[in-house]
């Protein structure tokens, strides 16, 4: 009996091991409305001047997306990174934070943040400041 019990979760356990070959949190799609790879959009932003990547802001997936995004290009060449979800009050504050004039303290006072920021958005901001 335990034999037998062996077998079956050994089947079993390699079942569920190749049920998740393959599966992504995220599909991506090209410009004609084809799916493509994630090392695709990648080569295929690397020679624009320009790239704007949308995401829904309450999404970590999209976040996590940027964030590797943003990587992967700047290995390959120099990249600013716009951000639209900061209201314009807090744009100066945002920048003195960036440019070092402003500690983290400071800013976590003055800077209204969302409530994901810190698992979101946080890594994408430090990311940027690091690269400044």
């Amino acid at each position: 009996m335990k034999n037998i019990f062996l077998v079956f979760i050994i089947l079993f356990s390699s079942t569920l091991l190749d049920a998740q070959k393959g599966l992504q949190a995220y599909q991506l799609y090209n410009s004609k409305g084809k799916k493509t790879s994630f090392k695709k959009m990648v080569k295929a932003s690397k020679e624009k001047d320009l790239v704007f990547f949308g995401e829904l802001h309450n999404n970590p997936i999209c976040h996590w997306l940027q964030m590797e995004f943003s990587k992967s290009i700047m290995a390959e060449r120099n990249l600013q990174i716009g951000v639209e979800m900061f209201e314009r009050d807090n744009e100066s504050y945002l920048q003195q934070y960036l440019d070092g004039s402003l500690s983290k303290s400071d800013a976590d006072t003055l800077i209204r943040f969302w409530n994901n920021y810190e698992t979101d958005y946080q890594p994408l901001l430090e990311f940027a400041k690091k690269m400044a």
